[in-house]
């Protein structure tokens, strides 16, 4: 992950008594978004429920995002936590998982990081969505969340982010609160279906206390304030 990635729902009613759900213990839970929903680590811990997250999203993810044929194998996810848990350790990245509550239960609903180059004082923000997670307002606070801490928890200069050009929903997002499209990379990037263009944004630390609609302590978040 190091891109927006905007998982949409393929059609079909939302939610209905068959879905399948990742839930998990809200011991866990180490950020909050607002009353419904948190950030935690993301870490062996919750293999299993991310493994689902991540089995179920596949095929919409691969939309707009290049990803392996197959999914990976729940020992595969588990490695992935594996190096996620030493990366955020060693300062190299800010992993995360996001976290709803539903039905009185926390659920996991998408993934959100930071990777962090310390040296350049800089870092790159990717984030995923279930679609019946959608309409919360939860990439956006993830996303403001996780600026923030870059800006004022790690005190970096830059934080940038891409999407590909096709990829309006993101795209929209990204410019509202506040990023500067830098570049057109043009044919950056392979799908089974040809090459797309993408698009590169960045926003510097100067820029995000004034940005557009957020709060310096990245609690406003546009678009969200129907959902506390």
């Amino acid at each position: 992950m190091g891109k927006l990635t905007d998982v949409r729902r393929s059609g079909g009613p939302r939610g209905g008594p068959g879905r399948q759900r990742s839930v998990i213990s809200p011991a866990l839970f180490s950020f909050s978004l607002g009353k419904d929903a948190a950030l935690l680590p993301l870490t062996p811990a919750i293999t299993e429920p991310f493994h689902g997250l991540q089995v179920r999203n596949h095929e919409r993810i691969g939309r707009w995002e290049p990803v392996p044929a197959v999914p990976p194998t729940l020992a595969e996810t588990r490695n992935l936590l594996e190096v996620y848990g030493r990366s955020w350790l060693g300062g190299a990245s800010v992993d995360t998982a996001i976290a709803v509550v539903l039905d009185d239960e926390w659920e996991l609903a998408g993934a959100a990081n930071l990777r962090v180059d310390h040296q350049q004082r800089a870092a790159e923000f990717g984030c995923w969505l279930d679609p019946f997670f959608e309409g919360r307002g939860l990439a956006r606070r993830s996303f403001v969340a996780l600026v923030d801490h870059a800006f004022n928890g790690l005190r970096l200069d830059r934080v940038t982010t891409r999407a590909t050009a096709d990829n309006e929903r993101s795209r929209a997002m990204i410019e509202k609160l506040g990023f500067v499209q830098e570049g057109v990379h043009r044919k950056a990037v392979y799908f089974a279906d040809g090459r797309r263009d993408e698009i590169s944004y960045a926003i510097l630390s100067q820029e995000w206390a004034g940005g557009a609609g957020v709060s310096a302590d990245g609690l406003s978040v546009l678009g969200a304030e129907k959902y506390p």
